[in-house]
Order: structure tokens, then sequence, then C-alpha cells
């Protein structure tokens, strides 16, 4: 497969899904139940993980990082899918805390070393309020410590278990404890505050991953690995394309114009656009002035490639009349001795 159609296979992954997975990420940011949320976006990651893999598959092997437009459109889609995969693992986080919790009955068990008349224990006692819980009553304990601690309520569960949320705590003096906080770094977040947090903080840079376009082996900053095979590789592409036909690169950068100038007039047209989508018009308009002055480069190079092909059939043809007659001269000059 040559690059070009690696290239259509790309852009026909990418113009399919890239509405889609912009309108799952906003139902997922809606959603306010952590199984509800969980479940969606591990259904999500699923189908988009799979898209970004054969985005990756054509963006390696048709070496498309040289083609603007491709490398935006791989890191940005491949940002939106690790933003899936964070929510998804977030929630499944939660979501074990709150499920730890198991109601049951209190039924006493007979017990030949207790010592009351029915040789079984008529009430047990709540390990947090320590409030008696009587035969036949409700309580509460959790299902994957064995500590054999029972409580008589919810609340007294959470209040045992739980922990403190570092916002509420400093800022508010909330002392409500939680059993389904969020750890990031040294703190622990309420679900509220987590949200509140990440939107205070400025937008890190995404630093996606990469891998060598030749043999997909993850590196650190380039598109290809350090292995002598790759790099000779490279060095021959890097050949190939400084002897490529000056046509068809024409052609390629006229493709990429209007692909460009398609893109930035739809960003244009579109009312209300996020921060994200600014910045994205301002990138696409930045690649559209290079390719022009590529492309104007490009169309000054052609009269002196040409001038300099006239001069050297010219100097070429001097000397071959020059050499004709001084053969001629010898010839005649060596007649006149005989």
């Amino acid at each position: 497969m040559d690059t070009n159609n690696h290239l259509n296979s790309f852009n026909s992954w990418y113009n399919q899904y890239e509405s889609a997975i912009n309108k799952d990420l906003r139902e997922l940011k809606s959603i306010t139940n952590a199984e509800e949320k969980h479940q969606k976006a591990k259904k999500y990651f699923s189908k988009h993980s799979t898209v970004e893999e054969n985005l990756r598959v054509h963006f390696n092997n048709g070496n498309l990082q040289s083609i603007s437009g491709c490398s935006g459109k791989y890191h940005d889609y491949s940002r939106k899918v690790h933003q899936i995969k964070k929510i998804r693992d977030e929630n499944k986080k939660n979501n074990r805390a709150e499920q730890n919790i198991v109601e049951v009955s209190y039924q006493p068990v007979s017990d030949n070393n207790l010592n009351n008349e029915n040789g079984s224990q008529e009430y047990i006692n709540c390990q947090q309020c320590f409030k008696e819980i009587k035969a036949g009553n409700t309580y509460w304990y959790h299902k994957s410590k064995n500590d054999n601690h029972k409580f008589c309520s919810p609340t007294c569960y959470q209040e045992y278990y739980g922990e403190y949320c570092s916002k509420c705590v400093s800022e508010n003096k909330n002392y409500t404890k939680y059993l389904n906080l969020i750890h990031d770094k040294d703190n622990s977040y309420c679900s509220t505050c987590y949200q509140l947090v990440k939107q205070e903080q400025p937008e890190q840079e995404w630093n996606p991953t990469i891998y060598c376009r030749y043999c997909s082996t993850k590196t650190e900053l380039f598109e290809v690995c350090e292995k002598k095979e790759c790099l000779e590789k490279m060095n021959q592409e890097i050949e190939d394309k400084k002897n490529n036909n000056p046509q068809e690169r024409k052609e390629n950068i006229s493709s990429e114009q209007k692909q460009l100038q398609s893109q930035i007039t739809n960003l244009e047209n579109k009312p209300n656009k996020t921060k994200a989508e600014q910045t994205e018009l301002e990138r696409k308009k930045k690649e559209l002035e290079e390719l022009l002055k590529r492309k104007d480069n490009s169309n000054s190079s052609k009269p002196s490639d040409k001038t300099s092909i006239y001069v050297g059939c010219g100097v070429v043809g001097i000397v071959l009349i020059f050499s004709i007659f001084i053969i001629a001269r010898i010839r005649k000059k060596n007649k006149n001795k005989y």
C-alpha cells in the first residue's frame, strides 16, 4: 500500500469517528452516576481505541507525519481516547468502594462458650457507635475486609471506613467522610471537589505514545527509533524525497492546500467555537501559510532549473563544435605534409 492509499484510509477513519468521539466525551462528562459512567466509558474506550490503532498503523506505515495536518489529527484523537480511559479507570475505583458494603439480617448462632440462658448471643455491638444490634435487626459489614466489624447503619459504616476530602477540610472546614475518594498525588478529593480542582488546574500538554514508523517500537521523542536498520531506512527515504518528481510534489502540495482550506472554512463557519477549536483553527492557518511559502519557493525554483539545463547544453555544444574544428585543422595540416 503506497502513501496515497494510507492517507486516504487514515482520513476515512478520522472523518468517520471524529464527531463520534467528541459526542461520547460530552455524554460521559454529563453522567453523574459512577456505575453508569464507568460502563459507558468502558464501552466507548473499546470502540475508539480500535479506531486509534487503525489510525496509528496508517500514520506510521504511510509515513504520514511528513504530510501537513496528519500529526495533529492523530495526536488529537489519541488525546481524546486517553481522556475516555481516564474516566473509565477513575469511576471503576469509585465504584469499588461503594460495592464493598453488604447489608444482612443478624441471626444469632449457638455457642457453648456464651454466658446466657439460651446458649446464643442475643445481640452484637456496632463497631462505630457501640449501639446494640439485636437478633433479627439489620447490620452492615465490609465485604472484602476480614475484620469481623459490624455496623448498625450505613452512616456508621461510612464514618468508620471513610476518609476526609482534602479540599473540603482545608477550605470549607467540612469534616464529612467519603467512601469513594479520588486520590491525586498527595491529596484525596470527593467527586465534586475533584472536578473543581481539575477545572482550576492549567491544561497540561498532551504527550501521546510515539512509535517508530518502521518497526513500531515505542520511542520517547521521535518517530524513528535508534536501530541501525531504521535509521538507514530514514536516510534512504530522505534521499528518495530529494529525487522526487517535481510534478508529483506540486500535486501533493495542491492536495494539502485544498484540504487545509476546507478545514479552515469549516472551523471559521462554526458558531460558538471552543478554546480547543480556536487553537486548532490558528494552527491550521499557520500550516496553510507555510504550505503556500513552500509552493512559491517550488515555483520560483523551476526557471532557474531550466536555465541551468539550457546553459549546460550550450556549453557542451560549444565544446563539441570547438573539438570538431580542431580535429579538422589537424587533419588538413597532415595532408599538406604529404
